[in-house]
């Protein structure tokens, strides 16, 4: 089963996209309408923690609802990358498969996006502080909220940071 930590994707110096699977050392090549589920598959599982949280705090109000949702989620996007959007891609042969180094995107808009992202989980732990949530449910969403937008600003600060070089 491939997971999306195992994926990385670019472009090789023939000018092709490709999907390089760690797990199995295989390049497989990547149309442009796929670009949108193999990000997908990339992210799957804060894609699934942030839909259950939101799913989960309309529908269940209890944070074991919320998890198991979140599971499920997860499992359900791991098994249709893996048994349909996988097998429809075809599979590069070639062991001198050589990236083309990528083009370093424009600091100034990522930056703002890390920012951005920083304080939205700084405000989301500052509800906390202040106590403004009125039940657990609320508490839980709020600081996994928090969670992953500062997890995801520090991470967009350190692309920029070794973009940057």
């Amino acid at each position: 089963m491939v997971t999306g930590w195992m994926l990385s994707t670019g472009t090789d110096t023939k000018g092709r996209r490709l999907l390089y699977i760690k797990k199995k050392h295989a390049y497989y090549l990547l149309p442009q309408h796929r670009e949108f589920a193999i990000t997908l598959w990339k992210h799957a599982e804060i894609n699934a923690i942030s839909i259950s949280i939101i799913l989960g705090y309309f529908l269940f109000h209890s944070i074991a609802g919320t998890a198991l949702l979140a599971l499920a989620l997860y499992v359900l996007m791991l098994l249709v990358m893996n048994k349909k959007l996988l097998p429809s891609l075809h599979r590069v042969q070639g062991k001198n498969i050589t990236w083309r180094k990528e083009k370093p995107a424009k600091a100034g808009n990522s930056m703002l996006l890390a920012v951005l992202l920083l304080m939205i989980g700084a405000g989301l732990f500052l509800c906390l502080a202040l106590e403004q949530t009125q039940n657990t449910m609320e508490t839980v969403t709020a600081a996994l909220g928090g969670c992953i937008a500062l997890f995801t600003g520090v991470r967009q600060l350190y692309k920029n940071k070794t973009i940057g070089k």
